[in-house]
């Protein structure tokens, strides 16, 4: 991908204003909320349009549209979105057969993409001391969003009909828009990648699979020769990471047979000391363990070789010894900047976490 270019007029002092900020922040949230409104409605639109509607524009979207954002001037492209946004609403909600209502839901999803534009641009507009907390608070809106979307929409559509929702939403869209043209600033990216490159990037992280499967084949029949029962997941690539233990608690979050992971990143792990809960749980790991996913017989790697038992052992003590040898490493360059300018007397939390990960690795 191109590298994120400086803004045009870049910000000085404190970044963006706490105005700009909340704005961005309903604006994400308003955007990615579009997802979500017909959802608890289709009791109500399926009968008038005989049509169950079907977003799939925002995964294209992702895709398509927001790699545009190393090309195209950012606050044009967020603006172009929130437009189509707002007209397409407008489409849905006066829509009276299903094709005109699919192609108004396909356009809400692809443009609701500029979240994914205006996210970044906020962020990189931000001083490094204050990016953490700025992005906590974006995130918000943009969760808050998704969370309000269907009661919200519940009540405008038992109040005034389905068809109001989508009104309401296209007047947010073009509030938002007027406020964002008069407060965002250019951003232009720097020339260079064209958008076949850009592409052809991303498609470059599903190339980066095999590896991925290899390494995780690896473990695969350590654990199996140890009698742990596996199923892998088959449907997509997954990140996620819960347990149940005998049914009474259960886990959620960061557990990790990864050193790498505590060492690198501050992460939490949720533990629920509730049968209920675990029960559920379990009973939903059971039916995907059943449907999609299948069970992995020992040996999983392939023939064992030479070069491929060199490879795991190289592999493996990498993995266990980088986190001390990285303590030899210079500081983290944010933390050196802050100490430079002496707005920070001592160390950070991060930075007292890692070095006593450090001493217990």
């Amino acid at each position: 991908m191109a590298e994120i270019a400086q803004p045009s007029a870049p910000v000085v002092g404190e970044g963006p204003s706490t105005t700009l900020l909340t704005v961005a922040a309903v604006a994400i949230g308003a955007l990615v909320a579009n997802l979500y409104y017909a959802q608890p409605l289709i009791s109500s639109i399926g009968p008038e349009l005989k049509v169950s509607p079907a977003q799939i524009g925002y995964g294209m979207g992702l895709f398509f549209l927001v790699s545009l954002s190393d090309l195209v001037e950012s606050r044009k492209l967020i603006l172009t979105t929130l437009t189509i946004t707002a007209v397409s609403l407008l489409g849905m909600a006066v829509s009276t057969a299903a094709a005109p209502f699919f192609l108004a839901a396909f356009l809400i999803g692809l443009c609701s993409t500029g979240a994914q534009v205006l996210l970044p641009l906020i962020v990189q507009m931000v001083p490094l001391e204050r990016r953490g907390r700025v992005v906590g608070n974006v995130m918000a809106g943009l969760l808050t969003g998704i969370m309000l979307a269907r009661p919200v929409s519940l009540f405008i559509a038992a109040s005034f009909g389905w068809r109001a929702v989508f009104y309401a939403s296209a007047v947010l869209m073009v509030l938002i828009g007027v406020a964002l043209y008069r407060m965002l600033p250019e951003h232009r990216p720097k020339p260079g990648l064209h958008y076949g490159q850009i592409l052809w990037s991303m498609i470059d992280i599903v190339r980066d699979m095999p590896a991925v499967r290899w390494a995780a084949a690896s473990l695969y029949d350590y654990l199996l020769r140890g009698g742990v029962r596996i199923h892998e997941y088959c449907e997509r690539p997954l990140h996620a990471k819960v347990a149940v233990i005998d049914g009474v608690w259960a886990t959620v979050g960061s557990s990790n047979l990864d050193p790498l992971s505590l060492f690198l990143n501050l992460e939490a792990n949720v533990v629920v000391e509730d049968e209920a809960f675990a029960g559920e749980l379990k009973d939903k790991l059971d039916r995907l363990i059943a449907s999609q996913c299948r069970e992995l017989r020992a040996p999983h790697a392939g023939p064992s070789t030479l070069l491929r038992n060199a490879a795991g052992v190289m592999a493996f003590h990498t993995l266990r010894r980088l986190p001390r040898l990285a303590g030899w490493l210079p500081a983290h360059a944010t933390g050196s900047l802050l100490r430079d300018a002496g707005e920070a007397a001592q160390e950070t939390p991060a930075q007292e976490l890692s070095q006593a990960r450090l001493r217990h690795s």
